[in-house]
């Protein structure tokens, strides 16, 4: 499964995967620049969604789910 991932993943340009000189039976995974603007802006999405979700809820709740995160 995980290989599927990283196999589409590289298809689209946004991991390389090279060999590791040191283990014929690795390879190296490298996040692209794409894939870096990829996450930054994921990012950014999940922001917004987090202040539109919680804009109408009582700060004192929202401090209180931030406590309990990890």
């Amino acid at each position: 499964m995980t290989s599927q991932v990283v196999r589409k993943l590289a298809e689209r340009g946004l991991l390389e995967r090279t060999d590791d000189p040191a283990d014929a039976r690795a390879k190296r995974l490298q996040i692209t620049a794409p894939g870096l603007e990829l996450v930054a802006k994921a990012l950014k999405d999940v922001e917004a969604a987090d202040t539109s979700f919680f804009s109408d809820v009582d700060d004192g709740f929202t401090e209180s789910l931030a406590r309990l995160s990890p």
